[in-house]
């Protein structure tokens, strides 16, 4: 349980951090409308940033617990190898759009993006938030049934 109230911990912070300055941005001016497109257009920085922020921890959790020859058994198995893979081409894509929308100005991007392409960001940000809680469970699991002796398998400590 330890990985994951540090994940939370990690997140929270990060959620936090974009909606402190979501709030900043619109103290003074509020946004007229609730619609993701708008939403995603106008803060895009904060959330390639939210995106990055969650895809950061696990990718380097188990860059870390490989590493370490006493928690290398953690990290067994394909699974954690197509998650982690799947959360770097995320963060590669929250990257690019960070960039993108930094370099750019808002209402050109709003009318240069589909509808479907703002809102299929806002999916790939969700699928991000899962897969990352995914890695966070099932390392939560393996290190369960690693400590649990009838659970043990012969194979790691």
């Amino acid at each position: 349980m330890e990985n994951l109230a540090r994940w939370t911990l990690a997140q929270a912070f990060g959620l936090l951090g974009t909606l402190a300055v979501i709030f900043r941005d619109n103290y003074r001016t509020p946004m007229a409308g609730a619609d993701l497109g708008e939403f995603l257009v106008r803060f895009g920085p904060q959330a390639s940033a939210l995106g990055l922020t969650l895809a950061l921890w696990p990718v380097s959790d188990l860059l870390f617990r490989a590493c370490a020859a006493d928690r290398a058994w953690q990290c067994e198995g394909s699974f954690n190898r197509w998650m982690v893979a799947l959360l770097l081409f995320f963060q590669c894509a929250h990257a690019a759009v960070f960039g993108l929308v930094v370099m750019s100005d808002p209402q050109a991007l709003a009318r240069a993006l589909q509808p479907n392409v703002l809102h299929a960001y806002g999916a790939a940000l969700a699928a991000t938030g899962l897969l990352s809680a995914a890695y966070v469970l099932r390392l939560e699991f393996v290190i369960w049934k690693g400590h649990n002796l009838g659970m043990r398998d012969e194979s790691h400590p």
